[in-house]
Formats: structure tokens, C-alpha cells, sequence
């Protein structure tokens, strides 16, 4: 039963992405078609040639593995600090909220003029505190240009999150797999403009595969360093959904796995160490917000409802819209704000019909997977302070913008394609990495059917790209094995 169970899903997560990638190349709104196969056909021919190389020199890969990862680590939080604050811009909407409202947080001990934007959105307060703790540290030691700390904060945790990637791939499979994982990094330059994106995807980029290592660790450990172990999974992944609430998919991900693999001891104490956690952190949290700077009532009546981005995930291409905010602010907390919007929900659903829902879901997968600058232009396009050679690249109204994006977004779809040549590889064979992979594959599957039913948009999946680049690294054996035997039943056929 437990091999069927897997074996379902690992198809289903194939169909699903198969139909999305094919979607991506070839009904993308931003980019041509032919330039799509074409570059993402050179990386993918690239990206093996460097795999086998890198097998060719395993012995001296394991013998100088520690050098690699820090210099690697340590060059891409250098770039990244350097190019997030040469693009530096003025944030603003949601992005200035929370960095100006730990500014004031910092310099006058509250965050007044940005009450009634957390009265509405209190899923960014965390974010915002979460900043204004180094905000606070830096301006002890007479540092005021809070934006570079953001940046640096920000460059910390996208450089460590490719550490860990590489570290994670390591303990999967091998030091080869671990440095092919920095490649993927290495040439997916839109990481490198990532340092400057500070918002919640990034602040929150780190905790997924955070704890997916420790969990990793977990296994191998016993008595007190499992325990620990145990509480730092929890404190990870309470830190890192309170910056976005999505983290805690990769928890969830990592109980059904345990709960398939009949490991309820196991599961029932990490359940225990996460829960606590994250009760303690919120209930602190609310407890503190709620009587030093916001009203509880004030905010039962202000805060947007969830299922809000659920019904505007449901209009026209489920993107953005401020029509839907009206409707949603027409209704006050006392006249069942909730129950206007479900009903608004259902008859959306109704009025679209299944193939209407089918048609939706095509376009939700395809535009929330398909950019692989990850929306990091979203940011550097607010009020730019500088003007450099590099805004030609990153922002859309630049001249060499659209090569820039389109070897981006061909980089991510050869990710995506190894990762899918492991998946079919799951369904076709009973692989041995088949169920170390489950959790993660579940992971970015629950990602999938979380951003289907709600709001549409580009950078939303980008806190969980590292772990699809875990996938697509340990795809690539597979990927080559697929190439061969392709070749050789044409060369057969040519005979």
C-alpha cells in the first residue's frame, strides 16, 4: 500500500509539471517560445557536460569539498551585498511598509504611521519586527543606513541557503551531487539579485531547507543532540512562518512522510517540538503587538480575511486586483465579512464550470512557475536611487532586459526538467532515492496546490525554489541516463 501511495503520487506530481513546463515554453506571455527551447537546451547540454566533469574529478572534489562551499558561500553573499546596494532603491506598498515601519519602530519606539496598513495585512508584522531586531542591533553601533543591514541580512540568508542546498545534496547522495548544486546556483543568475529583494520570500528563503537538513540530522542522532535537534526544527520553522506563513508546508511534507513510513514516534515528537514552538513564539508575539501598539478589536475588523486571496484567485487570471479589495472592505467584521466572500468563492467556482477551473489552473501553474528572475525586479523598480548599467538588465523597461530574463527563466525551466526526469524516473523504476525524495517532491507539490487556489504571482514560489534545485541536482543522473538511451535507440533505428 505504502509503495502505491507513493508511486501515485510521484505521477501525478509528473503529469501535473509536465503539462506546467510545456506550458511554460510555449503559452509564456514574456518570452518567445523558439528562444526558450533553444537556451534552455543549451544549459541543460552545458549542465551535463559539467556533471560528467565533475565525476571525472570526484577524489579531488571530496578532498577539497569544505574550500569549495565556503568560497562559494562567501562569493555569493560578496555579490549580492554589492549588487543590492548598487540597485538600491526607496521601497514601497508592502515592501515600504515593513522596511519603513521598523525604521520608525527603531528611531521612535512605535510604528504608528504604519498602523493601518498592519490593521489590514498583520501577516507582515512578523517581517517587519524580524527586520527592526537588526534595524535596532545596527543602530547600537551608530549604523543608519538601514537599507544596506536589510541588504546584508537578506545576502545572509540566500548565501547560506545555497550552503545548505549543497549540504543536503551531500548527505542524499554524494560530494559531486554537492557541487553540481553550487553550478545550479552559479548559473542561475537571478540569485545574485536576490540580496537586494528584501521582503518576506527571502527573509523566509533559508527555513525550508533548514529544516529539512536538520530532519536529516535528526535520523543519524540520538538522545540530547536529537532533542536539540528536535527544538531547533521547531524554532526554524516558527521564525521562518512568521515571515511566510508557506514555510510550514515543508513541516507538513516531512509528517506525512513519517506518518506513510509508519514512524509515529518519531513524528509525534517532532509534532510536539514545532506546535509548542510556534504556540509559544505566537502567543508571545500577539500578546506583545496587541497591547503596546495595536487594538485587538480595531484589527478583528480591519485584518483582510484569508480566503480574501483565495476569491481574487479566482478572477480573470487570479492576479492582482483592486476590485476585489473594495469588495472585501465593503463589509465590516460584524456583518460576516467571511461568509460575503465564501459565498462570492462558490459562486466564482460555480460560474467557471470544471473546464473553467481546468483552463485556470493551466494559467495559475504556468504564470506562478513560469519566471525564473523569481519577480526581483518587482523591488528594484521601486524608486530607483541609482542609475547604473545594470537596471538595462533587471528591470523590464531596460534594453537588454528580455536576455536577461529569458536565460534566467530557460535556466530555471532545465531545472525544472531534471527535476521531472527524476519523477518519471520514480514512476517508471522502484529508485533508491525514490522515497528519501518523497518529502521533498511533496513539498514542492504542496507549494503547486497551495498557489492554485491562491492569488497568482510570480515570486511567490521563490522561498521554495532551493528545494526544487535539490531535486533537479539529484535528477541529473537520471536526465543523462534518459539522453543515452534516447541515443542509442536512434542510432538503432538509424541502423
Amino acid at each position: 500500500m505504502k509503495k502505491k501511495i507513493i508511486w501515485l503520487f510521484y505521477l501525478l506530481f509528473a503529469i501535473c509539471f509536465t503539462f506546467t513546463a510545456i506550458n511554460i515554453i510555449l503559452h509564456n506571455t514574456y518570452y518567445k517560445a523558439l528562444h526558450l527551447i533553444c537556451v534552455t537546451t543549451i544549459c541543460l547540454v552545458g549542465l551535463t557536460i559539467i556533471y560528467k566533469n565533475l565525476s571525472k574529478n570526484e577524489k579531488f572534489i571530496e578532498k577539497n569539498y569544505n574550500k569549495i562551499l565556503i568560497s562559494f558561500g562567501i562569493g555569493m553573499f560578496i555579490i549580492e551585498i554589492v549588487l543590492g546596494i548598487a540597485l538600491r532603491y526607496d521601497p514601497l506598498w508592502d515592501v515600504g511598509a515593513i522596511h519603513k515601519g521598523a525604521i520608525e519602530w527603531v528611531e521612535t519606539g512605535t510604528f504608528e504611521n504604519y498602523y493601518e496598513y498592519f490593521y489590514r495585512f498583520p501577516n507582515n508584522l512578523a517581517a517587519m519586527a524580524f527586520l527592526h531586531l537588526f534595524f535596532k542591533i545596527a543602530s547600537i553601533f551608530g549604523i543608519k543606513d538601514y537599507f544596506a543591514v536589510s541588504v546584508v541580512i537578506n545576502s545572509i540568508m540566500v548565501s547560506c541557503t545555497t550552503v545548505i542546498v549543497s549540504l543536503i545534496c551531500k548527505k542524499i547522495a554524494d560530494v559531486k551531487h554537492a557541487v553540481f548544486a553550487l553550478v545550479l546556483f552559479g548559473f542561475s543568475v537571478q540569485f545574485y539579485f536576490l540580496g537586494g529583494a528584501v521582503y518576506t520570500d527571502m527573509l523566509s528563503v533559508m527555513f525550508p531547507v533548514l529544516f529539512f537538513y536538520l530532519y536529516l540530522n535528526s535520523k543519524e542522532q540520538s538522545g540530547k543532540r536529537k532533542i536539540i535537534t528536535y527544538i531547533l526544527m521547531g524554532l526554524t520553522i516558527t521564525i521562518g512562518s512568521l515571515n511566510k506563513f508557506t514555510v510550514i508546508i515543508i513541516a507538513i511534507a516531512v509528517g506525512i512522510d513519517l506518518l506513510i513510513n509508519r514512524k509515529f514516534k518519531e513524528f509525534t515528537k517532532i509534532l510536539v517540538s514545532v506546535v509548542s514552538i510556534m504556540m509559544i513564539f505566537n502567543v508571545t508575539f500577539n500578546l506583545y503587538m496587541y497591547s503596546s501598539h495595536l487594538d485587538r478589536q480595531t484589527a478583528n475588523g480591519e485584518n483582510t480575511p484569508y480566503n480574501h486571496w483565495v476569491m481574487m484567485g479566482l478572477k480573470g487570471d487570479g492576479v492582482y486586483n483592486p476590485e476585489d479589495y473594495e469588495f472585501t472592505r465593503k463589509y465590516d467584521y460584524d456583518e460576516n465579512r467571511n461568509s460575503k466572500i465564501n459565498k462570492e468563492i462558490f459562486d466564482r467556482i460555480k460560474k467557471l464550470g470544471f473546464c473553467g477551473i481546468f483552463d485556470l489552473a493551466m494559467t495559475k501553474s504556468t504564470a506562478d512557475f513560469g519566471n525564473g528572475t523569481y519577480g526581483a525586479e518587482d523591488f528594484y523598480n521601486c524608486n530607483p536611487q541609482t542609475d547604473t548599467k545594470l537596471h538595462n538588465w533587471i528591470l523590464p523597461e531596460g534594453k537588454n532586459y528580455k536576455k536577461y530574463a529569458t536565460y534566467a527563466t530557460s535556466m530555471h525551466i532545465a531545472i525544472l526538467i531534471l527535476m521531472l526526469t527524476a519523477a518519471w524516473g520514480f514512476v517508471c523504476s522502484d529508485d533508491e532515492k525514490r522515497k528519501k525524495m518523497f518529502s521533498l517532491y511533496l513539498t514542492i507539490f504542496g507549494v503547486y496546490l497551495f498557489l492554485l487556489c491562491w492569488e497568482t504571482n510570480r515570486r511567490y514560489f521563490s522561498n521554495f525554489a532551493p528545494v526544487i534545485f535539490i531535486c533537479g541536482t539529484l535528477g541529473i543522473d537520471k536526465f543523462i541516463e534518459v539522453c543515452l538511451r534516447t541515443k542509442e535507440k536512434i542510432k538503432c533505428g538509424l541502423k
